[in-house]
């Protein structure tokens, strides 16, 4: 997939010193969130890496979804073959 460019990502911006999001737009964000989020379970897509560095946002505050790399559609019927190795590495309970 390609995107158009985005100034910055979710994590990114929470880091840097002194930034406070506001309500209106911690709001705004978990619309945008929430509402892709829908779109793609709509379309049978688990995006299954949602994460800070993964949400990204340009200088008018839209927020899109990126890194589908361990996305799978999935169907109704519950008997899609899906891999359980989707946790990162660093937070497994294993190291």
């Amino acid at each position: 997939m390609v995107f158009e460019y985005m100034d910055h990502d979710l994590t990114g911006l929470a880091d840097r010193p002194g930034m406070r999001f506001s309500v209106p737009q911690i709001k705004c964000y978990m619309r945008q969130l929430l509402t892709g989020l829908h779109y793609c379970h709509v379309n049978q897509v688990l995006h299954r890496d949602i994460k800070g560095s993964n949400l990204l946002i340009d200088n008018e505050g839209n927020l899109k979804l990126a890194d589908f790399g361990l996305a799978r559609s999935f169907s109704n019927d519950h008997n899609g073959n899906l891999t359980n190795r989707v946790i990162t590495l660093w937070y497994s309970p294993s190291n």
